[in-house]
């Protein structure tokens, strides 16, 4: 593996520079380059013409919910957008956003994952949701509170349909949606418990995952049962892993 550093700069297409964070991407089944971003609201890259068109939320009544922090597919002509405050559904036709799922949807939304049933989970600071049929129900009520209580950073559908699920800041848990059970992970691994915050994962592999943080990253190995730093990567210990 080699970190790879490049650089490309996109304006808009009156030639103006963007400043702003990237807090999410999306690549659609098209190939389309969707990103989220601080208060821009939605960005659509046009690398062939090397410019992107930015959609600011107007349907939010406050700056929070033009904080794009995560972004999902929906269907085959939305986005559901997962805000600082609240779910969004953006028409990628009409170039217009629209609120979604109230009351549940005033929340902070970290995350927003789909698993292999089609149906997505919505990580936030008031539980975790799965959103399915048109329904969203809860499903944290068995976690134990995590350290700020009630907040979930971000969940991972695993490929045997169970979620890695992350409560408070760190708080790494096993769940399975069936038996609503939850397993603690890494409660034996010193380098987790000195971690600060971690913000996101990747299935790797069946039973195996890369999780990483704002203090490096770590691997998950379902057949041993072992949380550990990567080893094989060390350089990204010097990296703040803040967003995913």
């Amino acid at each position: 593996y080699k970190v790879l550093r490049t650089f490309d700069r996109f304006n808009t297409e009156n030639g103006k520079d963007i400043q702003d964070f990237v807090m999410s991407v999306l690549i659609d089944r098209t190939g389309g380059v969707w990103l989220g971003t601080g208060s821009s609201g939605i960005l659509k890259s046009l690398p062939e013409k090397h410019y992107v068109r930015f959609y600011t939320n107007d349907a939010a009544d406050r700056d929070e919910g033009r904080m794009i922090r995560s972004l999902a597919p929906y269907d085959d002509h939305h986005l559901i957008a997962g805000t600082l405050h609240g779910l969004f559904l953006f028409d990628t036709r009409g170039k217009n956003y629209a609120p979604f799922l109230q009351p549940h949807g005033d929340a902070y939304c970290h995350n927003i994952q789909r698993d292999a049933k089609g149906h997505l989970w919505l990580s936030t600071r008031k539980g975790l949701y799965l959103l399915k049929d048109g329904e969203c129900t809860r499903h944290d009520q068995h976690l134990p509170q995590g350290n700020p209580p009630g907040i979930i950073r971000f969940s991972l559908p695993l490929k045997d349909g169970r979620l890695l699920v992350c409560s408070g800041l760190k708080d790494l848990y096993m769940y399975d949606p069936q038996a609503r059970t939850y397993a603690r992970l890494g409660k034996e691994t010193p380098g987790l418990q000195r971690a600060r915050v971690m913000s996101f994962a990747t299935e790797t592999a069946p039973g195996k995952l890369l999780i990483g943080g704002q203090s490096g990253l770590f691997e998950y190995d379902g057949a041993t049962d072992r949380l550990e730093p990567a080893k094989w990567i060390q350089a990204w210990e010097q990296y703040s892993i803040k967003y995913n």
